[in-house]
């Protein structure tokens, strides 16, 4: 431990403001948060353990700088695995966010708060911590472009460089849906077609429940069932922003697809789209987003889930959305037809612990 600083856990809720404060002192003005939106991504979160929320506090008492960590707890939610491989999903965590003030940069505290994360993880038989990519409510895929000195000048030599991986978030601007896009007649067709056959796409509603979650168990087993239960069953954020793909429809109705989404009325939930759009109503967020391996093709039943998806979030004011953590082949072939566009590239990497 460094001469007159502490390094202890983060009292939250209770100092949730106060780390606030230092996040935002710490970090660049792009990723200024407050406390709605680090409530959602923090406490909110079933996956959070208080003690992996790490201060530096002076001898004054302030907090100078801060780091997290997560890691799977079991059994908080389903995550629709054999027991057999749930050794593995907790032998994983991630540094979430670090952060020190300017004043305090530069004078090891950022070296001791990861030592102290590691020491966080070790406890509870965490075997390999990457930088990003936490589980849970994730807030970045890695670290962003414009950091990514941090990586060589920081994290390299504290041994964080097995294998490096690296993602993109991607932006559209959705101001001019409309209903039937003019200017894709192609998708037009395909929708009408879609309709005809009985497909169509609803907001979520409890009633779906059940058939829901044996989709999702059955063809998107992980985070992205845990994701989309979360979603469904927190009666505080907008159901409708959970979009299924159906067939049929009264007891007959089957779900096929869903797209996971969230305007600023969503923000309990955390998403990490929301977390890096600083309050702004004109920003929103989308994914995960999938359909049934079945009917996957030529059809255009993907691209009618995203169309009707971004048109639900227009409704509600959104202008710009954000999609993180996905990969250029996806921004070329499923998202680009759609206007986005890329927006960030982060670059993640792993260390083993003793």
């Amino acid at each position: 431990m460094l001469p007159d600083f502490e390094i202890r856990p983060i009292n939250l809720p209770d100092e949730i403001d106060i780390l606030v404060e230092t996040w935002n002192q710490a970090l660049p003005d792009s990723f200024m948060t407050s406390t709605d939106r680090l409530n959602g991504y923090l406490v909110e979160d079933p996956n959070f353990d208080p003690d992996g929320c790490l201060g530096a506090y002076a001898s004054n008492g302030d907090l100078v700088g801060f780091i997290i960590g997560k890691r799977w707890i079991i059994p908080n939610h389903d995550l629709c695995n054999e027991d057999s491989t749930q050794w593995f999903r907790d032998a994983t965590g991630g540094i979430a966010m670090i952060g020190i003030k300017p004043d305090y940069q530069r004078q090891g505290i950022g070296t001791v708060l990861v030592g102290a994360i590691e020491r966080f993880f070790q406890a509870h038989d965490v075997a390999v911590v990457s930088i990003g990519r936490e589980p849970g409510r994730h807030f970045l895929p890695g670290v962003p472009q414009p950091l990514e000195d941090c990586l060589e000048l920081f994290f390299d030599k504290l041994g964080y460089n097995k294998g490096f991986e690296t993602s993109i978030d991607i932006i559209g601007d959705i101001s001019g849906y409309e209903e039937f896009p003019g200017d894709n007649p192609k998708l037009c067709d395909k929708i009408e077609a879609n309709k005809a056959d009985g497909f169509d796409v609803i907001g979520y509603n409890p009633e779906l429940e059940s058939k829901l979650m044996e989709f999702m168990k059955a063809i998107f087993p992980g985070k992205w069932y845990w994701r989309a239960a979360s979603h469904a069953r927190e009666t505080r954020a907008a159901a409708d922003e959970l979009q299924l793909l159906v067939r049929g429809n009264g007891d007959d109705v089957e779900v096929l697809g869903f797209a996971d989404t969230a305007s600023q009325a969503s923000i309990v939930l955390g998403p990490p789209t929301l977390v890096q759009s600083r309050g702004d109503e004109v920003f929103g967020g989308l994914g995960p987003i999938g359909i049934a391996k079945e009917i996957r093709g030529n059809r255009g039943l993907g691209a009618m889930l995203l169309h009707y998806a971004l048109l639900n979030l227009k409704r509600k004011g959104v202008e710009w959305v954000l999609i993180d953590w996905t990969s250029q082949g996806l921004l070329d072939r499923y998202y680009g037809p759609a206007g986005f566009k890329l927006y960030m590239l982060y670059v993640s990497t792993k260390k083993e612990l003793e």
